[in-house]
């Protein structure tokens, strides 16, 4: 397998959610992500989603990039607090 990706969608608010994208590592750079990216979108698109919305890593920037390639853009700032211990 050279990558899979998971969506999500919320059919009130009419989004799609890019829940998890990966590509193996040695397949990286050949397209494999901008194929499983376009394959997302086209989902959503069919499933009636006005929207595609994901997160990543604060501190991915090689996702950043990627996901900035294929049309997205910062949107939002996400805060995360720890509540065990």
């Amino acid at each position: 397998m050279l990558g899979v990706v998971v969506l999500r969608f919320d059919r009130a608010h009419r989004y799609g959610i890019v829940e998890d994208i990966v590509v193996d590592e040695r397949a990286r750079g050949r397209g494999v992500g901008t194929r499983l990216m376009r394959a997302a979108q086209a989902e959503m698109r069919a499933a009636g989603m006005e929207h595609a919305i994901l997160e990543s890593g604060i501190r991915n920037a090689s996702a950043h990039a990627f996901f900035r390639r294929e049309g997205y853009r910062e949107a939002a700032i996400m805060f995360l607090k720890r509540l065990g211990d």
